[in-house]
């Protein structure tokens, strides 16, 4: 079946193993938050500048991450501050502004299988930071985080895309020309997912209760 959306997802091999780039998505394990709400992380998003990852030895003190979460929270949350006979379409038209990367804070990512089947987006209000190495307490060695965010690598972005971040990020109208996702289409998908998600099924999903 022909997917509505653009592919932004890397695939060259030598990409994918060389160093941390701009654009990678780490496992969400990398940073427990306080902040975070039950199942609403499942990743991290590099979002250094590239030059400086480039030459990480020099140029970093830190790692910098945005929080990916998945599109089913973004709904939930809508769902949650919505009421009305008229929600499904209220919240439709939320995702569809989602997806045009209309919110200034929040980037849209499509699906991807095996991590976030109804796609997810990048949530650029929630920053976290690493520092560029770190202190083994049991041996009192230094190691360099780099080591750790390549092993838990989840996926890299393509380089139009990471650059189209890396603007949104600085100006929502300041943004690097991507090809569209097919909105037409996604409209009818975008309301037969609110519609088949049933809010009692997500605030579980989402809630310690």
């Amino acid at each position: 079946m022909e997917s509505l959306f653009q592919d932004i997802y890397e695939k060259n091999e030598n990409m994918l193993t060389e160093r941390v780039r701009q654009g990678d998505i780490i496992k969400s394990e990398l940073i427990r938050t306080k902040l975070s709400i039950k199942n609403s992380i499942v990743g991290w998003m590099v979002i250094n500048a590239e030059c400086d990852l480039e030459h990480s030895d020099s140029k970093l003190d830190w790692f910098n991450f945005a929080a990916v979460r998945p599109v089913r929270y973004f709904i939930y949350a809508a769902m949650k501050s919505i009421t009305g006979s008229d929600r499904d379409n209220q919240v439709k038209n939320k995702l569809m502004d989602l997806i045009k990367n209309k919110y200034r804070k929040l980037y849209f990512l499509p699906e991807k299988d095996g991590l976030w089947s109804d796609g997810a987006y990048v949530d650029l209000g929630l920053i976290q930071v690493l520092p560029i190495n770190w202190k083994d307490k049991r041996t009192n060695q230094i190691n360099p985080t780099m080591v750790n965010l390549l092993d838990m690598r989840l996926v890299s972005l393509k380089e139009t895309w990471r650059t189209d971040i890396a603007q949104h990020y600085s100006s929502f109208f300041g943004r690097h020309g991507t090809p569209d996702h097919q909105i037409g289409r996604i409209k009818d998908w975008g309301l037969n997912k609110v519609k088949t998600l049933n809010f009692g099924e997500l605030e579980k999903e989402f809630t310690n209760g």
